[in-house]
């Protein structure tokens, strides 16, 4: 039975990490890349999700097709979009508060928790809408449970088989969110192995059984995603001068774990229960640990805290295009922008789009051929281009569609929208001025998902509501 200073030293630091995380959830009414995929695939049907899934993202499934069953419970805004992310991270401080209270007493419970809710890394990703919190919430689960059936092995009347069973599910879960997540598992195996010397000889079989459970139900995952391993091929394999930081992060691990060796417990809550032998000693160390981070606390729940906002940019179109104008995406990926707020590109022709994201069961479309492309593009007077704020090579396609614009056009804007631009060119040596009134009227509620949350409605309806 847990004392009252045990759950405090719990719910404690989780009501921290939940009001922290809470604090700017929006990020200013800002979505980056990411974000949107997570938001594209969730909208989609489950026959589109599953077409989508067949031929990218799979990795991702899982998640996409609970945040699809939370859309359609809690509807869709920006705070739907990350509130499993937050609750998910106040649940990985209760998880990682109480496996430290169990190993190393309620003080040491307290101060992990609190380590943990002040980690700048955990505010950045409780605050985004894409599986990772959730992973971290299901492993620090896990974790507690294999310390709570290590605590317990033997003792009669201990419920085994329902915790392992929870163990199973935790890291079940954890794998079909991310499979990178059974890296844990080394981790679990080497405690284990430790307290197997130690004389608990059933725990190692049941823990093999229970890991081969685990990988087993993430095979299908592990191989069908494989298989798009070429989606993250962008990604730079590790060298010698990425080498460094890692092998830090593990020569560390390792060194902590040979000075605990005789009293395993975790390193920070140790450590500061250590130094700190009184409660409210505590309490103003982490009051004084929240102050000095506050200039990063604040910059985290701003747009510039991530790549790019998807948002920004269909807002700028929405204020600039005219009807009939053309719309350009380069490179295609920056297509997220049309399908996250596709009411602010009424009206406009894409140019280049041959198959919706949706069909293609992809997330950007399928663009025709760079002749075709050319042909629309010199039928048109005035084209908006929506691209990265850094000028990429791109395909062949964009580097036609680029060539286009600097031989026929001219560039008459160029606004930049947290890390996007949008660019306006007309055809031609000079650019026209623009009419009084010649902008789109938009019908109050009519304004793009970026000044407003909705965005369900606006792809059924045709418009979001303020």
């Amino acid at each position: 039975m847990p004392t009252p200073r045990s759950a405090l030293g719990t719910l404690g630091p989780a009501a921290l990490t939940l009001l922290l995380c809470s604090w700017g959830i929006t990020r200013e009414d800002s979505m980056w890349r990411d974000e949107a995929a997570t938001w594209e695939a969730a909208h989609r049907s489950l026959a589109d999700l599953a077409h989508l899934l067949d031929r990218i993202d799979v990795v991702h499934g899982a998640y996409h097709l609970f945040m699809h069953g939370v859309f359609a419970v809690l509807g869709d805004s920006l705070v739907t979009l990350r509130l499993p992310s937050v609750l998910a991270m106040a649940g990985a401080t209760a998880a990682i508060a109480a496996t430290a209270s169990r190993l190393a007493g309620p003080r040491a419970g307290a101060a992990a928790g609190a380590a943990f809710a002040l980690m700048p890394s955990t505010r950045h990703y409780a605050q985004e809408g894409r599986s990772y919190a959730l992973v971290v919430a299901a492993v620090a689960v896990a974790t507690l449970l294999l310390v709570t059936l290590m605590d317990g092995h033997g003792r009669p009347g201990s419920p085994t088989a329902r915790l392992w069973t929870a163990y199973v599910t935790a890291l079940l879960v954890a794998a079909l969110l991310n499979w990178f997540s059974l890296l844990a598992l080394p981790a679990h195996a080497a405690t284990v192995l430790l307290a197997h010397r130690r004389g608990a000889p059933r725990l190692l079989t049941r823990w093999l059984t229970a890991a081969a459970v685990v990988v087993g139900g993430a095979l299908p995952v592990i191989l069908a995603s494989r298989s798009q391993a070429h989606q993250v091929a962008w990604i730079r394999p590790l060298t010698w001068s990425t080498a460094p930081a890692p092998a830090l992060l593990l020569a560390l691990g390792a060194l902590c774990a040979i000075l605990l060796k005789r009293r395993p417990a975790t390193l920070i809550g140790t450590a500061l229960a250590t130094l700190v032998r009184a409660w409210r000693p505590l309490t103003a160390l982490v009051l004084a640990a929240s102050a000095a981070l506050l200039p990063i606390q604040l910059d985290l729940r701003t747009p510039q805290s991530r790549v790019d906002d998807v948002l920004a940019p269909a807002e700028t179109v929405a204020r600039t295009s005219r009807p009939g104008d053309g719309v350009l995406f380069i490179p295609a990926w920056r297509r997220d922008t049309a399908e996250v707020s596709p009411d602010s590109f009424t009206g406009l022709d894409d140019l280049a789009l041959a198959e919706s994201p949706t069909a293609s069961g992809s997330l950007q479309g399928t663009e025709k051929t760079s002749t075709y492309i050319r042909k629309a593009m010199l039928r048109k007077h005035r084209i908006l281009v929506v691209t990265d704020a850094d000028d990429h090579p791109g395909g062949r396609r964009d580097t036609v569609k680029r060539r286009v614009l600097v031989d026929h056009f001219t560039r008459c804007a160029d606004t930049g929208t947290r890390g996007r631009r949008v660019q306006a060119y007309e055809r031609g040596s000079g650019c026209a001025a623009r009419p009084t009134g010649s902008s789109r009227v938009r019908a109050p509620g009519n304004e793009p998902l970026s000044t407003r949350e909705g965005s369900a409605r606006a792809r059924r309806q045709g418009h979001v509501e303020p």
